[in-house]
């Protein structure tokens, strides 16, 4: 017996000894780069052939396809391993953005500011930007309609409000240009998610949603991301040190009549489970080998997001003539189509699926900025034209149903 416990106790001190040398190699990797990170194994993509032959026929028909523009997966593919972006003057620097905000999320009206992203330790830009907002805390749409009958509202992320594009080069803008029918409003915040604009038309709605003045009949479009659903359930890897900004994010939990309620921010309100993820978050072998928990998005996950979807496009009919309201997934999303469309049937709202075109093919990877991956004016044309055509598909009549 004794001997068992002292072959035991070796046993766990080796193990221990032999992933605290493993800890160190991979806190020496960050800084050095020894090894490179394995490859994601991730869903194999389709392809949905209507969709793809439209995009690439507008492609080569815009002024982008006959520029002479840098290949961004070649820019990557050949920059060192360790490359990585300075966004020390991203939203004017450190100084100018103390003073953007109107709320933790939502910029001040009537701003105009640059935005710079360069690579660390260089001089090369990645992008330059002026960006402005209107008197409603709003990114400035340029080509708008004034139609008091039809109007289009666009929720989003960074990449509905055009973070890394100029006010003119959003697809809120290049959608507004190509169907001056419609009077289009870009709502897209930085960051966010289905439960950060929840809690805003909860909290705080007299900055964006009272008094709006909007046409009679409104369509809203909101553009999920893969990492959307991240930032509403925020697992192990929102504690890692480059993800913690997501634990400002509102925290809804159902409760046992299957309700919403507000719990405050995830750091305010998940103090235990933050503090175990943390621990697991802070180690560099987990980070190297991207480790997360739950180890996958679950359908109950997708489930949650509609829920929230649905409450907050409940609570945004009350203050806008909504008629109608479709979420669309990013082009070459990752995350099973399927599950998207089995929650949002569930709540009632339409789907389109768009992950089975692939913008980066289509345009030998001008479509998103590298290391960055935000959509360059090129992606942002692009998803202009995708929704044009999709509207059009599902209204041949042009109108809002």
């Amino acid at each position: 017996m004794k001997k068992n416990f002292i072959a035991v106790f070796v046993g766990l001190g080796l193990s221990v000894i032999i992933l605290l040398c493993a800890e160190g190699v991979f806190i020496l990797n960050k800084r050095f780069a020894f090894f490179s990170q394995p490859q994601v194994v991730e869903r194999a993509l389709g392809e949905d052939p209507e969709l793809t032959e439209f995009i690439k026929t507008k492609y080569q028909q815009s002024h982008w396809a006959r520029q002479d523009m840098e290949n961004f997966f070649s820019v990557q593919q050949q920059a060192p391993r360790s490359t990585k972006l300075d966004y020390s003057l991203k939203h004017g620097g450190p100084h100018e953005r103390r003073n953007l905000w109107l709320t933790s999320s939502i910029f001040r009206p009537n701003l105009k500011f640059r935005s710079l992203v360069k690579v660390e330790n260089s001089d090369r830009v990645i992008y330059d930007v002026t960006i402005d907002t209107n008197e409603r805390s709003r990114r400035v749409v340029v080509f708008n309609g004034t139609s008091q009958d039809q109007g289009v509202l666009f929720f989003g992320d960074s990449n509905t409000f055009g973070e890394g594009v100029n006010s003119d080069e959003t697809y809120a803008s290049q959608f507004a240009k190509l169907n001056p029918q419609y009077q289009v409003f870009n709502f897209g915040v930085g960051g966010s998610a289905p439960n950060v604009f929840l809690e805003e038309i909860e909290n705080f709605p007299q900055y964006r949603y009272t008094d709006l003045k909007v046409p009679a009949k409104n369509i809203g479009v909101y553009l999920i991301i893969d990492d959307t659903i991240e930032r509403m359930i925020c697992r192990l890897n929102c504690l890692r040190e480059y993800r913690r900004w997501m634990l400002k994010h509102p925290y809804y939990k159902l409760n046992s009549q299957g309700e919403l309620e507000y719990q405050g921010s995830f750091a305010q309100s998940r103090k235990g489970v933050n503090s175990v993820y943390s621990f697991f978050a802070s180690s560099a072998l987990l980070d190297f080998y991207r480790v997360d928990y739950p180890l996958a998005i679950r359908q109950s996950d997708m489930d949650f997001m509609a829920k929230v979807i649905k409450v907050y496009t409940d609570k945004l009919k009350k203050h806008m003539n909504l008629e109608r309201f479709v979420v669309f997934s990013y082009p070459g999303s990752r995350l099973d189509p399927e599950m998207y469309k089995a929650a949002f049937a569930k709540v009632g709202i339409e789907f389109w699926d768009f992950s089975q075109v692939d913008f980066g093919r289509i345009t030998d990877g001008r479509s998103a900025y590298p290391w960055d991956y935000h959509p360059t004016p090129v992606g942002h044309y692009l998803l202009a034209e995708l929704l044009t055509y999709k509207l059009k598909q599902t209204n041949p009549k042009g109108g809002i149903r």
